[in-house]
């Protein structure tokens, strides 16, 4: 037996809503640290190899520079020894230039 069923419109009435404007203040908060200037001065080579800054180029230096590569918190070298140690024409220390330090001890280089 088939039903129908009326359509009875339903209408809901409008409600006015308002709500109270509440003032607001704000303060900034920055949002970086604030610039710091650091002086650089350029560090340039003073003596070809001396990685250790004794004024003389010997395994010594080699080793300080290994030691550098491989642990650099544990052996660090000063900027000056970094800058003078680092020969072989790539940039940063790494074992070639350890390899050419003990070179130039030796005559070789």
């Amino acid at each position: 037996v088939p039903t129908t069923a009326k359509a009875v419109p339903t209408t809901a009435q409008a409600v006015p809503t308002t709500a109270k404007a509440v003032p607001t203040t704000t303060k900034a908060v920055p949002t970086a640290a604030a610039p710091t200037t650091v002086p650089t001065t350029a560090v340039t080579v003073k003596l070809r190899g001396d990685a250790n800054l004794d004024s003389r180029v010997n395994v010594a230096d080699a080793v300080a520079v290994l030691q550098f590569v491989s642990a650099k918190t544990k052996y660090p070298l000063d900027e000056q020894g970094i800058v003078n140690a680092d020969i072989d024409g790539e940039k940063g220390l790494t074992g070639t230039d350890a390899v050419m330090i003990q070179k130039i001890d030796a005559g070789i280089e």
